[in-house]
């Protein structure tokens, strides 16, 4: 199931409603976000490249959270 993690830049805001409707048009149905998440910041590696292990890890102990 596609989950989107999206770090917004100060002073900017954004819907997920908003986004899904972009996606929509550029997207097949399948490849659209089951959920959005909003962080503060994105999580790197030493190399400076997204740690996606530490991101998933992380949305694990938010779904068992909820």
């Amino acid at each position: 199931m596609p989950v989107a993690v999206i770090s917004l830049k100060e002073g900017y805001d954004l819907e997920s409603m908003f986004i899904e409707s972009i996606l929509k048009d550029k997207l097949a149905k399948y490849e659209i976000p089951a959920y959005y998440y909003f962080v503060d910041g994105v999580l790197k590696t030493k190399n400076g490249k997204i740690d996606k292990k530490r991101i998933r890890g992380n949305l694990e102990n938010q779904k068992e959270c909820i």
